[in-house]
């Protein structure tokens, strides 16, 4: 299977920084690891787009992957991925999109 093309909005560049940003004070070697756990989730699904489950609630094409208590919100296009935003579960995520 031909791996398909990452893109990551600027609103997904943005919650990763501030994901990085609220772990990072106490423990900068934890916010590292965490993101790179998040980083291997995104590249997978280069090669398995269509991985997360449907998020219908949150929007009609969207999907889903969950690392610890964040989600990685994508579209997958047929052409690419978009990584839409990476919040936390708790958030109401249908503002989101």
């Amino acid at each position: 299977m031909a791996e398909v093309r990452i893109v990551r909005s600027p609103a997904a560049e943005d919650d990763l920084i501030d994901i990085w940003c609220g772990i990072a004070p106490d423990n900068p070697v934890a916010a590292d690891r965490f993101l790179d756990s998040i980083a291997v989730k995104i590249k997978q699904l280069a090669t398995f787009p269509d991985s997360g489950p449907l998020r219908p609630d949150i929007a009609p094409d969207a999907r889903a992957l969950t690392v610890r208590n964040y989600l990685v919100l994508y579209r997958h296009t047929g052409t690419h991925i978009e990584i839409v935003r990476v919040v936390h579960g708790a958030r109401d995520l249908t503002a989101l999109l």
